[in-house]
């Protein structure tokens, strides 16, 4: 549908007129295979979907597997490769897409969220994106007045459903830096919750003093977390728990 502008934006107004909380786009506007000719988010054509959204002051999500089939491999390790290779990586290209055309400079409320992909690949999606803009100069356009990395850390957020190793390296890059937000958890230590929290962003202070958890609250719009800190901690109780656990009803970012 994001393939015809004036479609997605007599849509997005339809679902908003019906109460709805934000919107779901595909991870890119065509499914299918890569083509130059198509449409994408970094183009100037979307600006007027994008101050639809803005205007209405909702959240956009892009969902893992929404941008083509990830099911590429078949047979042996055929399960693995699609999921790893072809499925939590479709989310990179919308970010990219995002933060590397100038769309949050022209359009400064908007706010994205990037679902069940995982955390642990956040850290170096960004620094690439950073190397690229600074190593490619002479291609790089358009000019922005920051950092891609920057523009993410403004207005991206990330969940994920299963990270030991994105939790272990979230709190000591968020120190200096931010990662990603909202999550939920659920451990077989309190098997009827489901916990939602959130890794620091900048409008939040940074993280709560001594590590202790502060109240529920909402997250621009996006579902409401508590924070709980330390996460290397809560990573470890994870796996001697025998790891975070999905329920069948339970996705993250719809609690």
């Amino acid at each position: 549908m994001t393939a015809d502008v004036q479609i997605a934006i007599e849509e997005i107004k339809r679902t908003a007129r019906r109460g709805f909380r934000g919107f779901t786009l595909p991870a890119k506007p065509i499914w299918g295979a890569h083509d130059s000719r198509h449409p994408n988010y970094n183009l100037d054509m979307y600006d007027p979907m994008w101050a639809v959204i803005q205007d209405l002051d909702l959240p956009i999500t892009f969902h893992v597997s929404t941008g083509m089939d990830p099911r590429t491999a078949r047979r042996e390790g055929g399960a693995v490769i699609n999921y790893v290779a072809n499925a939590c990586t479709q989310v990179i290209e919308p970010m990219a897409c995002l933060c590397a055309s100038g769309v949050f400079e022209r359009f400064p409320k908007l706010r994205f969220a990037l679902i069940e992909c995982g955390i642990g690949w956040v850290p170096w999606a960004l620094d690439a994106m950073d190397e690229a803009y600074r190593k490619h100069h002479l291609w790089a356009y358009p000019k922005l007045k920051q950092l891609p990395s920057e523009y993410f850390r403004q207005h991206g957020a990330v969940t994920f459903q299963e990270d030991r190793a994105g939790l272990m390296q979230a709190e000591p890059f968020n120190r200096s830096t931010t990662l990603c937000g909202p999550m939920t958890i659920r451990t077989r230590k309190e098997p009827g919750r489901i916990r939602p929290a959130v890794i620091a962003r900048p409008a939040l202070g940074g993280w709560p003093a001594g590590g202790g958890a502060e109240p529920h609250q909402s997250i621009d719009g996006l579902p409401g977390p508590a924070y709980i800190p330390p996460l290397a901690r809560l990573a470890n109780e994870g796996r001697r728990d025998g790891e975070c656990e999905r329920t069948p009803n339970s996705r993250a970012g719809n609690q």
